[in-house]
C-alpha cells in the first residue's frame, strides 16, 4: 500500500458499492475489523444483493458466499489481476478522469494520452490467455470479469493474506491496487479506501 499511494492500511465501502472483486480475502471468517466489516459485506450481500466474484485457492467461507468463485492455483492471483487490468486498457473501460491524478510513468505532467500509451506498453503480454496458462481460469472467465467489473462502479476490490502471503505477494498486492486505480475504485464512495487508524488517549501511571 505505502508503495502504491503512500497510506498503510485500506478499508472496503460495502455499504455503497456495486460489486466486490474478491482476491483471497476471508472477511466472513476472519479479519482486522471482522464483525463490522462481515456484517457489512453481508448486508450488501443479502439486502441490496450486491454481485461478489471471488478468485481463491480454497472454497472459504467468504467465496461460498460469493455469486461466482474461481478457483485460482497458489500464488498466482497477479497474472488474474494483471490480465484484468490488460483487459480494461485494452478496450478503453478504464477510468479517464481518475487517471490524471495516478502517476503513470516518471513525468508528473505526462497527458492522458502518454499515460495510456505506458500503460498499454507495459500490459500487453499480460493477456487473459497467458494468464489461462498460469493461474488455471479460463481466459473467457478473466475477460467477462474485467468487463463486467468495469463497467459495476462502483466497486470494491477486496484482498488480504490470501493474496498476499504468498510468493511475489508484494506484487500481487501492487497489481490489485492498479486494478482498482484504473477502475477508478479507490478512495470514492463503495470503493476501496484509506483506512483510518485510530490514535488512543489513555491516562498513563507513575513511571516507576
Amino acid at each position: 500500500h505505502e508503495l502504491t499511494w503512500g497510506g498503510h492500511e485500506d478499508n472496503w465501502d460495502f455499504d455503497n458499492t456495486r460489486y466486490v472483486l474478491n482476491f483471497g480475502s476471508n472477511v466472513v471468517e476472519a479479519h482486522t475489523n471482522h464483525v463490522a466489516l462481515s456484517r457489512r459485506l453481508s448486508f450488501a450481500l443479502t439486502d441490496r444483493n450486491v454481485r461478489m466474484v471471488t478468485f481463491d485457492v480454497r472454497l472459504s467461507n467468504t467465496a461460498s458466499k460469493s455469486n461466482v468463485w474461481y478457483q485460482v492455483r497458489p500464488g498466482t492471483d497477479a497474472a488474474v489481476a494483471l490480465a484484468l487490468c490488460h483487459v480494461i486498457m485494452a478496450e478503453d473501460l478504464y477510468d479517464r478522469e481518475f487517471l490524471h491524478y495516478c502517476l503513470v510513468t516518471k513525468d508528473r505532467n505526462a497527458s492522458l494520452e502518454d499515460k495510456v500509451a505506458a500503460l498499454n506498453g507495459y500490459l500487453s503480454e499480460y493477456t487473459p490467455e497467458w494468464a489461462q496458462e498460469i493461474s488455471g481460469v479460463s481466459a473467457d472467465d478473466i475477460h467477462a470479469v474485467a468487463v463486467e467489473f468495469s463497467r459495476a462502479r462502483p466497486g470494491c476490490i477486496i484482498s488480504s493474506r490470501g493474496a498476499t502471503a504468498h510468493y511475489n505477494g508484494v506484487d500481487t498486492e501492487r497489481a490489485i491496487q492498479m486494478l482498482a486505480a484504473l477502475t477508478g475504485n479507490i478512495d470514492n464512495p463503495g470503493g476501496r479506501c484509506p483506512g483510518v487508524e485510530p490514535a488512543w488517549r489513555y491516562p498513563t501511571g507513575p513511571e516507576d
